[in-house]
């Protein structure tokens, strides 16, 4: 007993880190393209941000509607090939048509991963898987403005060879999807697969009796498959009409499966054919938990367009605040930050401040999306975070303005600013996780994930908007010193 829990143990152990690697992976390239959006498009940086948000954004507003469709591994190997595609296209590409397409393979890569990602921890361990996986993506902040500074400014490699020298990102993704990360853990969606299994061996004795005249015996092996009824689990999963032409749901190989070992388990007669069926049996059901987080949980099949969507607008509680918390620091930063210098007057002390800002903030987005499980999240703590985020983006805005507190000490607010937004999304995702039923949480974190991209999008013209405000004042504030 003490040696199966300590092997569990440790697979939860890997299991978390390989989902800490997962996010780190899916968003590192993201921001090494923003990182270095100026080497990209330099008298157009804002295409550039466009190309690395919209993409993203389409792909989360119809992830709940077809991504049951497409298995986990389809889509994992997708975003290895968008992620390798991405480099290869920037690096190589030598107009800005073809570069902004890389840049939008690159979103469309972020997205179908986080989103994908997300809905997966529904299988895992609950709220801890979800915290290894938003820290893996603070620390993508991180590592993205690391490499950027590290091959590109302190090496002076070329931006298309810092992109190069990243073609090893996607295999590290590869390699820790398929490799380092285990077997989903979760009880309910193990529950749901073995009455699958059940059900699919009570469909194919039925068939023994109608086919082989098996005779049911007196402890009611062979008995016919029971009548499950409309709307039930079984039914659905039993239909012909419910399988996807494309991607067939798991029900569809375990039928299989369970077929061909019962056609070896054939042959014996009497004590010989139990015995077949029951290893037909155990290993069909043990081929079934190999496959198990290859697809979306079954009870996701179930909804429909109209359910879908109710689903998404009842989790207002939880995508309010992360709208809110995104579209604030993200104006503060394409925004006030950016009108930022000392002196302000010097375009380059305004880079300075501008880098130096982005690096206290996802150190704190880094160091609060790793704190999920030391802070218990909350419904009031989720509220009024955003609520003080958006009273750091008025305090920014005045004083980029004004200039009442005009020193380095900023650097500590931006810091204040990530710990802030890392810790609405971890505790977001969290709350959704645990106030969710089973069988609808899959689907409600692929759903919720699409609020941080509006939040983003929104922020962009927010902070447009700021940034012209505060030129035009300081502008008309120089003119009046002058003439006086």
């Amino acid at each position: 007993m003490g040696r199966d829990g300590d092997k569990q143990a440790m697979e939860k152990r890997q299991n978390l880190a390989a989902f800490w690697a997962l996010g780190l992976l899916n968003n590192v390239v993201y921001v090494i393209m923003l990182a270095g959006a100026k080497e990209i498009n330099a008298g157009g940086v804002g295409l550039v941000f466009l190309a690395d948000v919209a993409p993203t954004f389409l792909v989360k507003l119809s992830a709940p509607y077809w991504f049951h469709h497409v298995s986990y591994s389809v889509r994992a190997s997708l975003c290895g090939f968008l992620m390798a595609a991405s480099l290869l296209t920037v690096a190589l590409g030598r107009t800005l048509a073809v570069q902004l397409t890389g840049v939008g393979f690159c979103s469309l890569q972020a997205g179908i991963g986080e989103a994908s990602m997300l809905g997966l921890t529904a299988q895992y361990h609950g709220p801890s898987t979800i915290t290894a996986w938003s820290s893996g993506t603070g620390f993508a902040g991180i590592l993205g403005y690391a490499w950027v500074v590290f091959f590109h400014l302190l090496l002076h490699m070329s931006f298309p060879a810092t992109l190069m020298a990243a073609l090893l990102l996607p295999v590290a993704w590869m390699f820790t999807f398929f490799y380092a990360l285990g077997d989903p853990t979760s009880e309910a969606y193990q529950e749901v697969l073995a009455d699958i299994n059940d059900e699919l061996s009570s469909a194919v004795d039925e068939r023994d009796e109608e086919e082989y005249g098996v005779e049911e015996g007196e402890d009611g092996e062979g008995a016919g498959l029971p009548d499950f009824g409309e709307g039930t689990a079984a039914s659905a999963l039993l239909s012909p009409n419910a399988i996807s032409p494309l991607y067939s749901y798991p029900s569809t190989s375990l039928r299989n499966e369970a077929e061909e070992e019962e056609e070896e388990g054939r042959g014996g007669e009497g004590e010989g054919e139990g015995r077949g069926r029951e290893r037909k049996g155990g290993r069909a059901q043990k081929r079934a938990r190999k496959k198990k987080g290859k697809r979306s949980h079954p009870q996701t099949y179930a909804f429909t367009i109209r359910e879908r969507w109710s689903l998404f607008l009842s989790l207002w509680p939880y995508t309010v605040p992360l709208v809110t918390v995104y579209w604030a620091e993200y104006a503060m930063q394409s925004g006030a930050w950016s009108a930022i210098g000392f002196p302000v007057e010097e375009e380059k002390a305004r880079k300075i401040f501008y880098a130096w800002a982005n690096m206290c903030y996802q150190i704190g987005v880094f160091l609060s999306r790793s704190s999920g499980m030391l802070l218990p999240p909350s419904l009031p703590l989720l509220w009024t975070l955003p609520a003080l985020q958006c009273l750091l983006l008025l305090f920014f805005c005045l004083n980029a303005i004004w200039h009442f507190w005009y020193d380095w000490g900023l650097l500590s607010l931006c810091f204040v600013a990530g710990l802030f937004g890392g810790a609405v999304y971890v505790a977001g995702f969290s709350l959704i996780s645990r106030h969710t039923r089973d069988e609808h949480r899959e689907l409600a974190l692929v759903s919720a994930s699409i609020a941080d991209t509006v939040g983003i999008m929104l922020s962009n013209v927010a902070g447009l908007l700021l940034q012209v405000i505060s030129i035009d004042e300081r502008g008309r504030e120089e003119d009046e010193e002058s003439e006086n």
